[in-house]
């Protein structure tokens, strides 16, 4: 499988071929960070990504291969959609996602303008690839992420300050 590169930079624009995943994003990044090109993209053929997403989905594939090859005889891995989460995943609207079919069936429900955004796609990914083999967690994180995109929580100015520096020993007492 070949990966294509492409960046802008100024007027121009560039591309190139790689033959790995690896030597593309390595291109992309030589690109992006050293040589300040902009609108750097990846693309294997059936789908363009970003450097974040490319970065994201080659960081997912590689953590679930070494887990499939760690855990190849694992029963867990024969349970399927049917696993669940440590503890269920709380919706905004007040359910709670119970297995990995849950948030699946939850995902497949989204409007498809929604569905179609990068963080889903990735939760989407990430379900599979556990749904095989793999940690819940990794779902979980990735569900989580999808779910709080956007959430900032606010700066609590009137927090307890902590008085690590007037604290007393027992001996200067």
């Amino acid at each position: 499988m070949s990966y294509v590169v492409h960046g802008c930079i100024n007027d121009g624009a560039l591309t190139a071929i790689a033959a790995t995943a690896k030597e593309a994003f390595a291109i992309a990044i030589e690109w992006h960070v050293a040589e300040g090109y902009t609108d750097v993209s990846i693309h294997d053929g059936s789908k363009s990504y970003s450097i974040r997403e490319f970065a994201l989905a080659m960081a997912l594939q590689e953590i679930a291969s070494t887990l499939v090859m760690a855990n190849d005889n694992d029963a867990r891995a024969d349970q399927g959609w049917q696993r669940k989460f440590e503890d269920p995943i709380l919706l905004p609207d007040g359910r709670a996602l119970h297995t990995l079919g849950d948030a699946a069936d939850y995902i497949a429900t989204l409007p498809k303008e929604q569905s179609e955004l990068a963080r889903w796609r990735v939760a989407m990914e990430a379900l599979t690839l556990v749904a095989e083999s793999g940690p819940t967690m990794l779902a979980r994180v990735a569900l989580q992420t999808a779910l709080n995109h956007g959430v900032v929580l606010p700066f609590n100015s009137d927090a307890r300050k902590h008085r690590w520096s007037q604290r007393q020993l027992k001996r200067d007492q």
